[in-house]
């Protein structure tokens, strides 16, 4: 049996494969680590841009001005006055200090749920349409727009932007003012508070309470429709 012997010609090749092998692990430790740096907290990056929810302290209240007139008070049990009128335009902020005007004649049907984080009614209505999104995905051609509302430092689940990060929450979150400029703009007068906009930006449906599953997905069919 004949035994293979290196030649001086074959050092130089291993040198080279080690040195190649060295760098390539060295590129992936470092990927590893910049990718655990960036996540260290568990939470979903991807998540907080696409809801304007940024991670760490933030501003939970900001400006919020309603340009239209406002809707009038809502009042359950009897018939809504605010259907068919227009909903108000108004000015806003998300938690990332992105500043936006929102146009609800902008053809594009809208859900408006306005939550407060202390509200026991709010965190289940959280969980009902964060569960049904997981679910089913987010609904195409309808806008669900989330504003928090009636802040309270001293009150559960503050500050309301790492709230609805815990909770996973699915769609764009704006502040309101620390007058609740928005809610008393849309005729709030309980939590959750959801109001339903058509394309010309007409009031279509508004209710004060929790929407079970059924209700929340029948509103999004209509207003698809």
């Amino acid at each position: 049996m004949t035994t293979a012997t290196a030649t001086s010609s074959d050092t130089p090749k291993k040198g080279l494969m080690i040195a190649t092998g060295l760098l390539i692990a060295g590129v992936i430790i470092a990927l590893i680590m910049a990718f655990a740096a960036g996540g260290g907290d568990g939470i979903d990056d991807a998540a907080s841009i696409d809801t304007r929810i940024p991670q760490g302290s933030t501003q939970q209240v900001s400006f919020a001005d309603v340009i239209d007139d406002a809707l009038p008070r809502y009042e359950a049990g009897v018939v809504d006055e605010a259907i068919g009128l227009d909903a108000p335009s108004f000015t806003a902020s998300y938690f990332d200090n992105t500043e936006v005007t929102i146009d609800p004649a902008d053809g594009t049907p809208s859900i408006f749920m306005f939550m407060a984080h202390w509200c026991p009614h709010c965190q289940a209505e959280v969980a009902t349409i964060t569960n049904w999104v997981s679910a089913n995905g987010v609904p195409e051609g309808v806008e669900v727009v989330a504003i928090s509302t009636n802040v309270d430092e001293g009150a559960p689940n503050y500050p309301p932007s790492t709230w609805l990060l815990r909770e996973n929450w699915p769609f764009p979150a704006l502040r309101d003012s620390a007058q609740d400029d928005l809610a008393a703009g849309f005729g709030l007068s309980g939590f959750p508070f959801v109001v339903a906009v058509d394309s010309d930006g007409k009031v279509v449906s508004r209710s004060s309470g929790e929407l079970p599953a059924a209700q929340w997905e029948a509103l999004i069919a209509t207003l698809s429709a």
